[in-house]
């Protein structure tokens, strides 16, 4: 049977009302109409906006299929490449594929948009159904990586089956997306999952985030995935490495200079994970430096930084695209805003 399935969109997410109504004839032919379709469905997967591709669980797909909202509203406004998300490829017997493309707020089939709250809806419930398929898909090979150590480990079949049982067991978290930034030492995973590669970013011991073209997708997992890239990764001494032992600064000083909008403050780092992970990401930014062996910085000094490590501290100056650590200058241009975006997103 032929049928317009660019009309069926409404149908797909409004088909909770046609089974809950008293029926009429017409909505009795509606519903039977809609079951068809179902039964037509082979497969349905998930399109990111960088191409990679990933197969959705058929029959969680057609159970919660009908529990989506059914408030939609067609538009005259195409959905725009800027706001696509997922693209969502429904295959049917004997007809052609059927395309969605998703945004956060909007959905088109062909020509045709939807918005309203339905739309969101869909677009939240595309996103977790991707986010479990990620992790529910066979993998072939792992690579782990320490950023921080630069350091990186082609994982053997037993480590590799290890590690994809770990990810697994994972929860995906549901959480709106924010600015999350890793822990030392900024774990990250390579899977290949049968010629194209997932990658993972251990944000937390029990946290991570898989990348997923216009989407970063989070999950609750064991903390037994860092304790085995601790074992086959450990950290290592960095005493060459003049900025590495402020990765363990647990608490972090900010004084006023020049910078009108610098205000005193102290943070202890290890009071939550969150602020561990931003002065992290701050000591990254501080390693991009370019070591500099001419004289102190000239100028106003901007703000001052200092970072206690083991009750020592280790002083910070910052002027305009330079900064002085200890006693040597290191040349980095537009630092100065950065860093201080960072360390006032600390919470006290």
């Amino acid at each position: 049977m032929k049928t317009c399935w660019r009309a069926c969109f409404p149908l797909l997410v409004s088909c909770v009302l046609l089974v809950s109504c008293s029926a009429s004839k017409q909505e009795r032919m509606e519903q039977n109409r809609f079951d068809m379709e179902l039964e037509a469905i082979e497969k349905v997967s998930v399109l990111s906006t960088d191409g990679k591709e990933v197969t959705l669980n058929l029959p969680v797909f057609l159970e919660e299929l009908g529990q989506q909202d059914k408030d939609l509203q067609r538009v005259e406004e195409p959905l725009q490449n800027r706001d696509l998300r997922y693209t969502l490829i429904v295959r049917r017997r004997g007809e052609a594929p059927l395309v969605v493309e998703v945004g956060k707020e909007a959905s088109q089939i062909g020509n045709v948009s939807y918005s309203g709250k339905g739309a969101g809806g869909f677009y939240r419930w595309i996103r977790k159904l991707t986010a479990e398929a990620i992790l529910a898909a066979p993998v072939q090979a792992v690579e782990a990586s320490a950023g921080d150590l630069d350091r990186s480990l082609a994982l053997d079949g037993r480590q590799s089956a290890e590690i994809a049982s770990l990810l697994r067991t994972a929860k995906y978290h549901p959480g709106e997306e924010q600015k999350r930034y890793p822990v030392y030492p900024d774990y990250r995973l390579k899977l290949d999952n049968g010629g194209q590669m997932i990658e993972v970013s251990l944000l937390t011991p029990t946290m991570f985030a898989v990348k997923w073209g216009n989407e970063t997708l989070y999950y609750d997992g064991s903390s037994q995935l860092f304790s085995r890239l601790t074992e086959w990764l450990p950290p290592h001494s960095t005493a060459l490495n003049p900025i590495a032992p402020l990765f363990k600064a647990m608490e972090c000083r900010l004084y006023p200079g020049s910078a009108a909008q610098v205000k005193h403050q102290v943070w202890k780092v290890d009071r939550s994970i969150e602020n561990q992970a931003i002065l992290h990401q701050m000591i990254r930014l501080l390693h991009q430096g370019i070591p500099s062996n001419q004289p102190a910085a000239a100028g106003k000094e901007l703000y001052t930084v200092v970072f206690v490590v083991g009750g020592v501290p280790h002083t910070l100056k910052m002027y305009d695209s330079t900064f002085v650590l200890d006693g040597q200058r290191y040349r980095h241009p537009h630092i100065d805003q950065t860093l201080l975006q960072l360390v006032g997103s600390m919470q006290n």
